[in-house]
């Protein structure tokens, strides 16, 4: 029996959208604003714990200095003696002429803030803001880092068609070189000829290494934010160029970006933080109580409630400098969001512009190459009937190459100018979603909260890309 023998499989090929969950799953900058949507909610969660009271437990021993009984007065000696002698913590020391109180508390306690001028209510929304900030500068990430990878994946994609085009470049110009030693031999062509055809060929062996080495970079470059081995990675032919719309279509979905929603998210946080502020200027109240399990000298009570009002009247400015300084942030958080707004304007009509040309140029492009085929057969046939010399033979071959290179270019173009458009446009639907994405709350987080507001009803607890057509490759011989 024969064994065949075993065949390495080779590495399937990777479409865009492959190759970008490959990198975002690699990817330490997305999961750093994951743990920045980590921070925020947990600063959520501890804002909202000021709702609650504090139970604790406490022991309290108080320790008093020396006093002596010379220096005291008849009152104060009078009411030391009845205290000391209804608790029986008094100790005589004789001959020392003095007495130490060493008095101890131990229980259970609660502390509530009941008002504190709706302090916590808006500290918790801006915390809640802050969280969904976050979520949407990490879908914003996600974006960029899909404009970024497409760019590579087409780059390489390119200098690989590139690479093609000069192998069959170089062919034709060795079948040329051939002919034009036969014709030296027999006399028909000069010397001169056939080295301008040599010439030819190794300028396009110099271009080959060039583009392969432009290649090399770039397959490294995606191999790196893969965390892949460069050898093993396989593109996949882009699909085809979706059809044009127009420039309102992308402008209107300009407000949905979600760097934008960002920065209203900023912005609502900050207001929230100024109404936070403001309430420095109102009254605070406090519940207090304590349970006593144990106490020295013992008073009979076994438990004490302390409700507490304080009006602030002079903090040397504190709150009002605070509130000036959080004015001064919301209307800088204004302007922030206005300066996007009119930045993510631009970039849609800039991008627009860019992939508009991109797509006149590559059907104009494609006109060329079909005329420089032609013109390069044509050469070629009145060439062998001496109507022309090999330097235009050579510039017509030269010529179909180039704009050959020149129609992958433009096509490679098109498609990252549509993909930078859609970003810019913030156009989600476009790119897909990582398996593990965030949760309903993190997706959407203008329709949806990520945690459900504290209800204020009551006053104690409201406070606390047609695809082009491929050029069949030449072989440059005879036509």
């Amino acid at each position: 029996m024969t064994l065949s023998p075993l065949v390495a499989e080779s590495p399937a090929a990777l479409s865009l959208n492959e190759v970008y969950l490959q990198v975002l799953r690699r990817s330490e900058q997305d999961e750093i604003r994951k743990e920045d949507l980590a921070v925020a909610q947990a600063r959520y969660r501890q804002s909202l714990s000021s709702y609650y009271p504090e139970i604790f437990l406490f022991g309290r021993k108080s320790f008093y200095d020396k006093y002596d009984e010379d220096d005291d007065s008849q009152l104060e000696t009078l009411l030391r003696q009845q205290q000391s002698q209804s608790s029986n913590t008094t100790s005589t020391s004789s001959g020392s002429g003095f007495r130490s109180i060493d008095p101890y508390q131990a229980g259970v306690g609660f502390r509530w803030p009941i008002f504190s001028g709706f302090q916590t209510y808006y500290e918790s929304r801006a915390r809640d803001a802050e969280i969904s900030s976050a979520a949407l500068n990490r879908q914003r990430y996600r974006q960029l880092l899909y404009r970024d990878v497409g760019e590579v994946y087409f780059q390489i994609l390119e200098y690989k068609k590139t690479v093609q085009i000069l192998k069959e470049e170089q062919q034709a110009l060795r079948a040329r070189i051939g002919e034009l030693a036969r014709r030296v031999r027999i006399g028909r062509s000069s010397q001169g000829e056939l080295l301008a055809a040599q010439s030819e060929y190794s300028n396009s062996r110099v271009e080959l290494e060039r583009v392969q080495g432009l290649m090399r970079i770039s397959t490294e470059l995606l191999a790196f934010l893969m965390n892949a081995s460069a050898d093993s990675i396989v593109l996949a032919e882009p699909g085809p160029l979706p059809g044009q719309r127009q420039l309102t279509t992308y402008l209107e979905k300009v407000e949905n970006r979600t760097d934008l929603k960002a920065a209203m998210k900023t912005l609502e946080a900050e207001k929230a933080r100024l109404n936070s502020e403001k309430g420095g200027h109102y009254p605070e109240a406090n519940v207090e109580g304590s349970y006593y399990m144990s106490q020295k000298p013992d008073f009979g009570r076994d438990w004490g409630i302390t409700l507490s009002i304080e009006i602030p009247l002079f903090e040397g400015g504190n709150t009002y400098y605070a509130v000036r300084q959080y004015e001064a942030l919301v209307r800088r958080s204004k302007l922030e969001l206005q300066a996007l707004r009119r930045s993510a304007s631009y970039e849609v009509r800039s991008a627009y512009t860019d992939y508009v040309n991109a797509l006149s140029r590559l059907a104009l492009m494609r006109q060329s190459v079909e005329i420089s085929r032609s013109t390069y057969y044509v050469q070629m046939r009145d060439y062998r009937l001496g109507i022309v010399s090999n330097l235009e033979v050579l510039n017509a071959l030269r010529n179909f190459h180039m704009a050959r290179r020149e129609l992958v270019r433009l096509e490679m173009l098109t498609r990252i100018n549509e993909i930078r458009l859609h970003v810019a446009a913030g156009m989600q639907a476009e790119i897909p979603s990582a398996p593990d994405d965030l949760d309903n709350a993190a997706e959407d987080p203008e329709t949806e909260a990520v945690e459900s507001e504290p209800d204020n009803s009551d006053a104690s607890s409201a406070d606390s890309a047609s695809s082009p057509s491929e050029v069949s490759p030449e072989t440059g011989g005879e036509p």
